[in-house]
Parts: structure tokens; sequence; C-alpha cells
């Protein structure tokens, strides 16, 4: 990048507007300024929160070492707490005001919760502590994954996809042929989490697991990663004894938004599950399926409600109003 372009960058993350400080703060980390990193930590201390986040997610992409210290004061953790603590804050997935104080409040205490204190910024801080600390995060978390603990191995599995790791994925991926099922199961919902693309045909390949929890997770995962080849698994596994799979199958071909799969949706509108049909409805809704609206209405007649309930939107998305 040219010399200008980045005294560019550096001078607005002075600026006295906060959206061109935020702007300025998440290029520094997109283009890997790394000279910039002072400026990012006095940000830190910033007035307003969307600052504050956006100069700690570029800290974490720079994995500026010298920021640790600022952010795990950010975050109120300790050399001995850390990793629990990112961990718990990255598991927080609170949306109202009140969802986020008691959120706050639990991970910090009541009295912090009523201070002005942003959730979002917490999560930015511990995931760049994720990166920066790595040797003291992640690394002891992947050791545990070769530890031979079912229990410690599945706390640990669930660490690191809330943390997004994906450079743990072949140790992930090891654990899909452990013996204890739950294993195999943590280990198909981090590699989903974790968008490790590169282990869908190892997923695919585990499919047959006899524990229909992993099989299901494998084709969630699968829809998560959006690899071209899990459309063709996804069709196989409508055909699972487990209605929770199908389901599972019949929303992953939805996501394909493949005009292609509309047929074999409809045959699922039969399926003798509840849910399962319903999850083919809202997959047709999806895709604004028109050719095969007499088959959605036919299950506006369906025993159950909730199917009744899905067939009318997925209607309504398939014949759009125009005036």
């Amino acid at each position: 990048m040219e010399r200008t372009v980045i005294k560019t960058i550096v001078t607005a993350l002075k600026s006295e507007n906060p959206n061109v400080r935020r702007s300025a703060a998440l290029a520094v980390g997109e283009e890997k300024i790394t000279g910039a990193a002072p400026v990012l930590v006095s940000l830190l201390k910033d007035s307003q929160w969307k600052v504050r986040q956006a100069a700690a997610i570029s800290l974490g992409k720079l994995e500026e070492e010298r920021s640790g210290p600022f952010l795990m004061r950010l975050i109120g953790a300790k050399e001995e707490n850390l990793r629990i603590r990112i961990i718990k804050i990255l598991s927080q997935r609170a949306k109202s005001q009140a969802e986020v104080k008691a959120a706050i409040a639990e991970i910090w205490g009541t009295e912090t919760a009523e201070k002005e204190v942003y959730l979002p910024v917490l999560r930015a801080a511990a995931w760049a502590l994720s990166r920066i600390k790595r040797k003291q995060v992640i690394e002891p978390l992947v050791q545990i994954l070769e530890s031979g603990n079912a229990g410690h191995i599945v706390a640990a599995l669930s660490g690191l996809a809330v943390m997004g790791e994906s450079r743990a994925m072949e140790a992930m991926v090891q654990c899909l042929k452990h013996e204890q099922w739950q294993v195999r199961q943590a280990a198909a919902i981090a590699l989903g989490k974790v968008n490790a693309t590169e282990a869908s045909e190892r997923l695919i390949a585990c499919y047959e697991d006899p524990h229909w929890e992993v099989r299901q997770e494998i084709v969630i995962a699968l829809n998560n990663l959006k690899t071209e080849d899990g459309k063709s698994l996804f069709v196989k596994a409508l055909k699972d004894e487990r209605p929770e799979v199908r389901r599972a199958a019949a929303i992953a071909l939805g996501n394909t938004r493949d005009e292609t799969v509309i047929d074999t949706l409809v045959e699922v509108l039969e399926d003798k599950s509840w849910m399962v049909r319903k999850a083919a409805l809202s997959s047709l809704g999806n895709l604004r399926a028109k050719g095969v609206k007499e088959k959605i209405l036919e299950r506006f007649s369906d025993e159950d409600e909730e199917v009744r309930q899905e067939a009318a939107l997925a209607y309504g998305r398939c014949v759009p109003i125009r005036i």
C-alpha cells in the first residue's frame, strides 16, 4: 500500500468524527498497518463503543502482543483466568439490552452491569486476545484434544469453536473418529462453527455414524460450510431414519439456493414427520419455488397446525404481491 494512503488512514484515526475513526481503525487491521497499533491501543478508551470495538478487532488481526495488557484490562481478566474469561464472553449470545446487562453481570458482576459496558466491545477484545495470546489460550486447548479425556475434549472443542479457531482444524478432524459419540458430535459442531471448509470431505466420510446426534451435526456443519459437495449428502440424509436428521437436511437444501433441489423438497412434503414437512416448506419458501405453489397449497390442510402455518408463509414468499 502506498505511504500516502497509510498516512491518510492513520490521520483518520484521530478524526473528530467517530464514524471516520471507526472505519480507519478497521482499515488498520484489514490492511495490516502495524505501525498504527499504538494509536489503536489509545482508541480502546474512545468515548464511542463502536470505535473501541473496531480498535480491538484490528489489534487482534495485527496480533499485536503489546496490546495484550490493555485488552485484558478491558475484559477484566488476569493471566490465571484469561482462557476461561475469553470463552465465557465469546459464548454469550445476548441480543436485547436486558440480556446484555444480564450477560455482563454474569461475566463481571452486577455492579459492572450498571455501568456503560458494551458486550460487543468485550467480545471483540476477547477475540483479539485469543489471537494475541495463542500460546496461552489456544495451544492448551489443542493439547487437550489429544488428552483422551472425553469430557475435557468436548469442553476444549466448544472453546475453540466460540473463538472461531480454524487453525486447530486438523486436531478437530481427528476427534471425528473418537470412541465417544459425544466427542464426535462436538467435533462436527466445532468444524461447522470455525468455517473449516477444508474439512467437508472428512465430515461427509463420517456421516454413517451410528449415533443420529452425530449425523445431525454433520449435516448442520456442512450447511454452515456451504461447500458444493455437501448437497449430495443432504439429499441422502433425507432418507435417514431419524426425523431430526431429515429436518436438518431439508433446511440445508433450502440454503443451497439451488433450484434443482425443488422437486426433491416437494417429495419431502409427504414425510411422516411434521417437523420435516415444515422444514421442507420453509426451504421451498426460501427458494421462491413458484412452480410448485399448488403442492404448497395442499399443505394448507395438513394435519399439523405448525405445518399449515409454514405453508401459508411459504406460499406468500413464492407468490409476492406486485402492483
